[in-house]
């Protein structure tokens, strides 16, 4: 898959810095995205505790696929 609209190389044809970067700036925009998701929560009356647990426990289980034991 490619990252951008004209992007010419995949996720997998980065070199091991690049690989690093593209998942740090991943990690900052999901930061984002948590941040405002669970503000927008906040507006709508929603359970933001119940949500931030939810969305915690999603990023939880991708990094427990990868533990190692």
């Amino acid at each position: 898959m490619r990252r951008h609209k004209n992007d010419t190389r995949t996720f997998d044809e980065l070199t091991y810095k690049e690989q690093a970067q593209a998942m740090a700036a991943a990690a900052v925009q999901y930061r984002k995205m948590f941040d405002a998701h669970l503000r927008r929560a906040e507006l709508e009356g929603r359970a933001v505790n119940r949500i931030r647990r939810a969305r915690i426990a999603l990023v939880w289980h991708i990094i427990a696929d990868y533990e190692e034991g």
